[in-house]
């Protein structure tokens, strides 16, 4: 599921779940004309097809109807974007996987996979990001979880795909951060034809609070998996 996953995870706002329709949202409906002297006043307006529609600007509150155009979540995703550009460039992406033909027994773990990223920096040097994959699958119930790490070591983005194959049902649930922090939760997306069970684990406890953290859970999680095979 892993090629599916980040194929999706690219059409977050580019071309990487953020699956299926990521395009931006409809523009809010157009305010009435404000008063010419009024008008250069107004900052994030612009003018379409002789209308004046909203855009909206880094201070605006993020919400269920806005994130998608929203610039806060925008920047991540190109950050995002960036490092998954990096997959075909050698030396600049190094991949750790392991797969579990037994599924790190009750656990039902089929793969991990740990990358790091090496992206240019301001100085002209280098600094790392990361992203973490996890694989799980309990009878025809899959989860393919993804978080990235900042250079600066704390959570970017993490993004969950929860399929339901008797259902042909797949769901999708994403979290963005700011700073360590979590930025925005938008609601979980169904991407296919079909609904079925929604899944009922809450994405934020699934990621690790620091790069450094998420190594560890990495390293130990494949220590015990590969016990069990």
């Amino acid at each position: 599921m892993t090629a599916w996953f980040l194929a999706a995870l690219l059409a977050c706002g580019s071309s990487t779940p953020e699956p299926a329709s990521d395009a931006p949202a409809a523009s809010a409906p157009a305010e009435a004309a404000p008063p010419a002297a009024a008008k250069k006043k107004r900052k994030g307006k612009r003018k379409a097809k002789g209308k004046q529609t909203t855009e909206e600007t880094a201070s605006d509150a993020i919400t269920q109807d806005n994130w998608k155009s929203h610039p806060e979540i925008k920047k991540i995703r190109e950050r995002v974007n960036q490092i998954n550009e990096l997959e075909n460039h050698g030396e600049l992406w190094h991949a750790m996987g392991y797969s579990f033909a037994k599924g790190c027994g009750d656990k039902g773990i089929t793969k991990v996979e740990m990358v790091t990223a090496f992206l240019d920096d301001s100085s002209g040097g280098q600094t790392e990001a990361s992203r973490f994959v996890t694989v799980e699958s309990q009878g025809d119930i899959g989860r393919e979880t993804t978080a990235y790490y900042a250079e600066s070591g704390s959570p970017l983005f993490a993004a969950s795909v929860y399929t339901h194959a008797s259902a042909e049902s797949v769901m999708v649930s994403r979290v963005y951060y700011k700073e360590g922090k979590v930025l925005f939760t938008p609601d979980v997306e169904q991407t296919s034809e079909n609904s079925g069970p929604k899944d009922d684990a809450v994405l934020a406890s699934l990621v690790q609070p620091a790069v450094a953290d998420a190594q560890s859970a990495f390293f130990a999680l494949r220590n015990e998996c590969m016990a069990l095979e």
